[in-house]
C-alpha cells in the first residue's frame, strides 16, 4: 500500500516536472511577427501605427531618424503601456536567437517577434540559465 502511494506521488511530481519544462520553453506563446510592419510604416521622426488588438489597444512604434526607438500600446482608455524587448535562443546550441516586444496589457501579456536587427539598442542581454 504505501509503495503505492509512493509510486503515484512519484508520477505526479514527474508529470509536474515536464509540465513547468514545456511551459517555461513556451514562455511567448503564438506570437506574430510585427517585423515587416515596423520596416514598413518607418517614419524619419514620430509614431506609426502598427496593427490593432480590437477591444483592447492599438500598437505604436515610435522612430528617429528613421530608427525604431520603442514600441508602445494605447488602450482603449487612453492609456499608454511601455513595450519591453526580450531575446531568447531558440536552439540547443544558442546560436539561434529570437527577439521580442511585450506588453502587459489588461493583466495579460502580449508578445510579438521582430527581427532583432530592429530592437534599438541597448540590445537586451542573454537570458540567464
Amino acid at each position: 500500500m504505501r509503495s503505492n502511494s509512493f509510486l503515484r506521488q512519484a508520477v505526479l511530481c514527474t508529470t509536474l516536472l515536464i509540465l513547468s519544462i514545456a511551459s517555461s520553453q513556451l514562455s511567448y506563446g503564438q506570437t506574430s511577427d510585427i517585423s515587416d510592419k515596423i520596416r514598413d510604416n518607418a517614419k524619419t521622426s514620430g509614431s506609426a501605427l502598427l496593427l490593432t488588438e480590437k477591444g483592447e489597444f492599438k500598437l505604436y512604434a515610435s522612430y528617429k531618424n528613421s530608427k525604431l526607438t520603442d514600441v508602445y500600446a494605447v488602450t482603449n482608455d487612453g492609456k499608454r503601456i511601455d513595450g519591453n524587448f526580450n531575446r531568447e535562443e531558440t536552439s540547443k546550441n544558442n546560436d539561434t536567437v529570437t527577439c521580442y516586444v511585450c506588453l502587459v496589457v489588461n493583466g495579460r501579456s502580449k508578445c510579438y517577434k521582430v527581427f532583432c536587427d530592429l530592437v534599438p539598442p541597448p540590445m537586451p542581454k542573454k537570458p540567464t540559465r
